[in-house]
């Protein structure tokens, strides 16, 4: 006789209506910490990221993807980002800090609806400490530090995305997850690191005596734990060609 499922309660969140609000509010905030940098210049090795005049046409593009040489880093999702923005502002480089400010306000407004869904207290004010915390500048008022920003929203993007699955067991969240994941790690490989939460969390939320008496099957190592392996291979071999 199977043992009766342990009974989840609802998870926690807010309406749509409520996420944005929430994004506004961090993002007013963000832009008005902000706002020294907003039409700062480029600094340190910013020219060596922002897209060379050899690859700024659509072969450039193509060469972004499959020309392990033609970037400083083979970040080839961050520098697809640093070609379409300069053909959209060329050097404008307000243009660029915008886009990192945006990016890390949706980051906060991520980190505050997971842990909501985690039903974890202060989602709000953590996301606020989130946004506005010193220790983010670099990242965020730095061009370079797009990789950080870009990878950051995927990253977080794909962490929401397995904590639906994990509440529904629908194959869309797990792909979703999956797909996020994967450009995650095209924009910089630490993202790698985001298997490893979700397969912690499952682990210690298991009952003990269900994971000695529960066996293991390949389809539960599928349904239980994030895509760890083609991802995985997939950041050995982009940390490789970095070296």
């Amino acid at each position: 006789m199977k043992p009766p499922r342990a009974i989840r309660p609802p998870p926690a969140g807010w309406t749509p209506a409520q996420v944005t609000w929430l994004f506004a509010a961090l993002l007013l905030a963000t832009l008005a910490a902000y706002r020294p940098a907003w039409h700062g210049g480029l600094l340190w090795d910013d020219d060596a990221h922002v897209t060379a005049a050899a690859l700024r046409s659509w072969d450039g593009l193509r060469r972004i993807w499959f020309d392990l040489g033609a970037t400083q880093q083979y970040y080839p999702l961050v520098h697809s980002a640093f070609w379409l923005m300069h053909r959209l502002w060329g050097d404008w480089t307000t243009g660029y800090h915008l886009v990192n400010i945006v990016l890390h306000a949706l980051s906060a407004c991520l980190v505050a609806v997971i842990l909501r869904r985690l039903s974890i207290p202060g989602a709000v004010l953590a996301a606020a400490i989130f946004a506005l915390h010193p220790v983010h500048v670099e990242s965020v008022a730095w061009i370079t530090e797009l990789k950080n920003t870009l990878s950051g929203v995927l990253y977080l993007g794909a962490t929401l995305a397995y904590l639906r699955f994990d509440e529904s067991r629908s194959p869309r969240a797990y792909a979703l997850a999956a797909w996020l994941f994967v450009l995650a790690l095209l924009g910089k490989t630490a993202s790698s690191a985001a298997a490893t939460p979700p397969a912690t969390r499952d682990h210690i939320r298991r009952p003990t005596s269900q994971t000695a008496k529960t066996p293991s099957t390949p389809k539960m190592a599928l349904t239980k734990y994030p895509p760890r392996g083609p991802a995985s291979e997939e950041a050995v071999a982009i940390h490789a060609v970095r070296r």
